[in-house]
């Protein structure tokens, strides 16, 4: 019921994408529409569907110069491809997103966009440049200070180490993970933490430390009652069946199988009756175990996981061998072998198609070298005739400024003896005032002193009239 439920709150919402992008007018809106129909009919495995409205959206935002529904447009498109497993494609589009992000300085985006160039380079298995992206996608998160995103940063580096074998550094990178949760009151997927840490110290042995965790999973996954119970319990039954502890182990997957009741997922149910098989069969109760594989086998024919059917047909053969019956021993054991080696021929084509697609991309990312190290170049080459036109500026403003200075210098100088000469000559004035001035004095002394002789004269002289009138006596 749950999984008709939701393949049906799926369609009515594609649905109403679907009218609404017919009668809406604006244009912007128009592509967010298209980019939101490409996410959720790819999530409906209606891939080229999908493909064809995220090609619209395209089309559209690059028309009407839509960066930030371009970016998303590109980003869906990623998606889509990755989906489909066509991973050259997903790294083309999501490294498009990642461009577009950078033009329009959208932080969060080119986070999202490393994140999920890690996720196809995981899948492939080139885990180097994983755990580049990656660490690309963290750095912006710390920057930002988003705790969620940086937690799940930690979670996918620790999942890259854990495929390297590298344990000390997943368990790192899984712990930070937790506590960045934990600090920040986030238990929104914590249990999914909880359960990789759990993993690995399944891996490394430490059962009481991975029960530890495979327990706070479980207990968190209880709270938000979702189908990962299930999960949680067939791992937690594993582990005990590891230590021969039968009894807890059936106990476990017996509730996982009551509980995914509620869900009926076949890859789930697959996994219980295939374990619960296993563990009859540690119990040398092969009857019964083969009763459990045949319903393991049949809820996957529903899921097509060939590494699980092949599982199944190799128990099938083991248990029908251990009881004697050894022709359908022998027929389990063909479609053991034919199912390997078809996998086998499968796996050395994806690999092939891994190796074609490892080439495309390390040929874009060499193209994208190139032009960084041309525009490199271009700006290097730039900037030298920056500097040089600085350098002519500055030397001919340091001209001009030597000029002023002479110059001034030159007036300076020119004042100075023009001040000199003027004192020179006001000096010169005085001294030929003061000597006019004495021969001035001078001459009124000589003018006094004719004046007081001819007094003087006068006085002991007779006067004219008096001689004459003694003349004229005479006579």
């Amino acid at each position: 019921m749950f999984c008709s439920f939701s393949l049906s709150s799926q369609n009515r919402t594609i649905d109403s994408l679907l009218s609404i992008s017919i009668t809406i007018k604006q244009d912007t809106e128009r592509v967010n529409i298209y980019a939101k129909l490409c996410k959720k009919l790819a999530d409906n495995k209606e891939f080229e569907n999908a493909i064809a409205y995220g090609e619209k959206a395209v089309e559209l935002a690059q028309r009407i110069n839509f960066n930030k529904g371009l970016k998303t447009s590109f980003f869906n498109l990623g998606y889509v491809y990755r989906e489909k497993t066509n991973y050259q494609q997903a790294l083309n589009y999501y490294l498009k997103s990642l461009k577009t992000a950078e033009i329009i300085n959208d932080k969060k985006g080119q986070s999202a966009c490393y994140t999920n160039i890690g996720l196809v380079y995981y899948n492939q298995a080139n885990y180097p440049q994983a755990l580049k992206n990656y660490l690309l996608a963290l750095k912006i998160s710390e920057a930002l200070g988003e705790k969620n995103n940086t937690a799940k940063a930690y979670l996918n580096i620790g999942n890259v180490y854990f495929a390297q074998k590298i344990y000390a550094k997943a368990l790192y990178s899984y712990s930070k993970a937790i506590r960045i949760k934990e600090e920040s009151n986030d238990t929104k997927g914590l249990a999914a933490y909880y359960m990789n840490i759990g993993v690995v110290y399944d891996v490394l042995k430490k059962d009481d430390k991975a029960l530890e965790y495979y327990f706070k999973a479980l207990e968190m996954n209880k709270k938000s009652n979702n189908q990962e119970v299930a999960s949680c319990l067939i791992n937690i039954g594993i582990l005990y069946r590891k230590q021969k502890k039968y009894d807890k182990s059936l106990e476990c997957f017996f509730e996982a199988l009551d509980f995914n009741k509620n869900f009926e997922n076949d890859y789930i149910n697959t996994n219980i009756y295939l374990n619960i098989g296993e563990t009859q069969s540690k119990l040398s109760k092969h009857k019964l175990a083969i009763n459990y594989y045949k319903t393991a086998l049949s809820f996957n024919t529903k899921c097509n996981d060939l590494e699980n059917e092949r599982t199944i047909y190799d128990e099938l053969a083991k248990s029908n061998f251990n009881i004697g019956n050894y022709k359908e021993a022998y027929l389990y054991s063909v479609k053991f072998s034919s199912l390997t080696d078809s996998i086998f021929n499968a796996e050395n084509s994806r690999q092939i198609g891994d190796l074609r697609t490892n080439f495309e991309v390390e040929k874009r990312e060499s193209e994208l070298k190139l032009l960084a190290k041309a525009e490199k170049e271009k700006l290097q080459v730039l900037a030298k005739e920056q500097q040089q036109k600085q350098r002519i500026v500055i030397l001919a403003v340091a001209g001009v400024l030597l000029i002023v200075v002479v110059f001034s210098i030159f007036l300076f100088r020119r004042y100075k003896l023009t001040q000199k000469q003027k004192l020179i000559i006001e000096l010169n004035e005085k001294e030929t005032q003061l000597q006019k001035e004495i021969v001035e004095e001078k001459q009124k002394e000589i003018i006094s002193s004719i004046r007081y002789a001819k007094r003087i004269q006068q006085a002991m002289l007779p006067s004219e009239k008096f001689i004459e009138r003694n003349l004229l006596k005479r006579k």
